[in-house]
This record gives C-alpha cells, structure tokens and sequence, in this order.
C-alpha cells in the first residue's frame, strides 16, 4: 500500500528565486523587473514612436480581425500551463516559471 501511495500522492516542491519563497513577492518583483526593463530610453522618442504608429494605423487596410484572431484568459492559462518547466530562459531571459507567476499576479491585479 506505501508503495501505490508514493507513487500517486502530489509532492509539491518549494520554488525559489533569489532567496525568496513566496511566490506572491516573487511575481512583484519580476513585475517590477519587467517594468525596470521595457520602458523607454526616451520618452520623448517613444512619444514620437507611438504617434507614427497611430498615423499609420489610421491608414492601414489589412485582414479584418475576426474571431478566429480573439484569445482569452483561460487560453493563455493553458498554453502557460503546458509549458515545460525548468528549461533555459529565452532570448529576454524568461522562462516558464516567470511566464506562470507573471499570469498569476497580472490575473490577480486584472480581475480582483
């Protein structure tokens, strides 16, 4: 009966970023950490940058959005819920396990 019991009883496992345990302060700070590095250079630049992009948005004639193209919540939570964890970070340095906590606080902050 041990045997059976071991073999389907969850173990869940204590994850760890930076010494911090708690995943809740773990999702604040790699929000904070998102923020620090996807902000503008410039304001001024992007300012620029965001009213080009609204000139040529006004003009622009492509394929009709149609609901095919729509996602919601439950859809991202699954894909990031089939992401392999413990795997190398991507090219920004990002792996599954920010990508989940990530969801986790931007859900919390969305819906509360």
């Amino acid at each position: 009966m041990e045997v059976l019991r071991s073999k389907f009883e969850l173990h869940k496992k204590c994850s760890e970023t930076e010494g911090c345990v708690n995943d809740e302060i773990i999702a604040e700070n790699f929000a904070k950490y998102l923020s620090q590095i996807y902000t503008p250079n410039s304001a001024q630049r992007a300012s620029s940058l965001y009213n080009e992009f609204s000139q040529a948005k006004e003009n622009y004639f492509g394929s009709p959005l149609t609901d095919d193209w729509l996602f919601d919540t439950e859809l991202v939570s699954k894909i990031i819920a089939e992401l392999k964890r413990g795997r190398a970070a991507d090219i920004d340095g990002l792996t599954a396990e920010h990508s989940t906590l990530f969801f986790r606080l931007y859900c919390r902050n969305y819906f509360a």
